[in-house]
């Protein structure tokens, strides 16, 4: 609703937070006595990107104003555990005109247990599919997860004089943990945990260049992410411009299906049009446009997403960090793109089970 009001627009927000990563850590520490805690890491949640600027990395959670992300030494000198990293998550916040703030990620391994095991209890959601939503053709958040390297060859490392930066530069038996789940994590398990960011806000398409490059050297934003969402190719830390507008002309012909792509045109909307989204108007006619190219789309009487081009993609392709989400639920879930069948504008996108039809989330009523 405050995508269509231009007075209220700068309250909007994409998705935030789509997930809390619950760990409750128990046993005996070092000196053979009981604690247990709940690791609150994951406070430091991405919040969503607004309508005209990016979401706030690592911000916390609106439900717990007050809340707040331990220190990695305090958690080290309270608790017998050991972190390995602990760091925002790259590709973790939606990408969108206006990127979503990023979540985080946290690695430990029990320490100075003498043998003895740390007790884990887990609770979250959104592991299956991400649950921080774009708005306006933002791409969501990430997934939360729980992975469990059993048996990991981390002491190896130590020897050595290195700490792993990643827990896929270990050798061991991975596994990923179910969203309520129990266990035990042994001397030599190493235990992950990534929490989500925030949605995106419009079309990656229209991201300034500029903002995606720095992005990538932020390490916000990965390589790959930049070139096949956003379109943007960087070479030897900058922008190459004429690849760019390339790889973003092609990325609007497979939208329509290597259909011709016709140019933004928005002086030929009509008088007395009323905003319905960043790429929607609603004409004095009752007939819902596109804002980038004047487009008419239909009667807004009609679910506009029937006559859109639309693509229906795996989960996966959501976010690069996202699984096969048959690892947790049965049902198959989709990530739907819908495009201006002129412009080739992202107009909406859906994470949504893939028998439901498209969802009608902007209508028209009479006041």
């Amino acid at each position: 609703m405050l995508t269509s009001a231009p007075d209220l627009q700068d309250r909007l927000l994409s998705g935030c937070v789509g997930s809390w990563t619950t760990v409750i850590a128990s046993g005996l520490d070092n000196n053979k006595l009981p604690f247990v805690t709940m690791i609150m890491d994951c406070m430091a949640g991405g919040w969503g990107a607004r309508s005209f600027a990016d979401g706030v990395d690592t911000a916390g959670l609106m439900a717990a104003i007050t809340g707040q992300c331990p220190n990695v030494e305090t958690n080290e000198g309270f608790y017998p555990i050991l972190y390995l990293y602990r760091r925002e998550t790259k590709d973790s916040g939606g990408p969108g005109e206006y990127r979503g703030g990023m979540g985080a990620t946290s690695c430990w391994i029990p320490y100075d247990t003498d043998g003895r095991p740390i007790q884990l209890v887990l609770a979250t959601f959104g592991q299956a599919f991400p649950t921080a939503f774009g708005v306006d053709g933002g791409y969501p958040a990430n997934t939360s997860m729980y992975k469990m390297l059993r048996r990991a060859d981390v002491e190896q490392w130590f020897a050595r004089g290195e700490v792993p930066t990643d827990i896929s530069k270990l050798k061991g038996e991975l596994e990923y943990l179910p969203p309520k789940f129990e266990t035990q994590e042994m001397p030599n398990d190493v235990f992950e945990h990534t929490w989500s960011g925030g949605g995106g806000y419009g079309d990656p398409l229209d991201r300034v260049p500029q903002r995606v490059l720095v992005g990538v050297l932020n390490d916000a934003v990965s390589l790959a992410a930049a070139e096949t969402v956003y379109g943007v190719i960087v070479k030897d830390r900058a922008v190459d411009r004429r690849e760019t507008e390339r790889r973003r002309a092609q990325i609007r012909s497979w939208r329509l299906g290597g259909a011709q792509v016709k140019a933004s045109s928005k002086s030929q909307l009509a008088n007395g049009v009323k905003r319905i989204s960043r790429h929607l108007v609603l004409g004095p006619d009752e007939n819902i446009a596109c804002s980038n190219c004047a487009y008419v789309i239909g009667s807004a009487k009609q679910n506009y997403k029937e006559r859109l081009v639309r693509r229906d993609n795996d989960v996966r392709e959501a976010n690069p960090l996202i699984v096969d989400s048959r690892l947790f639920i049965d049902p198959e879930m989709q990530f739907r793109q819908y495009f201006c069948p002129s412009c080739a504008a992202q107009i909406e996108t859906e994470i949504i089970l893939a028998t439901s039809d498209p969802v009608w989330d902007k209508q028209v009523h009479d006041s």
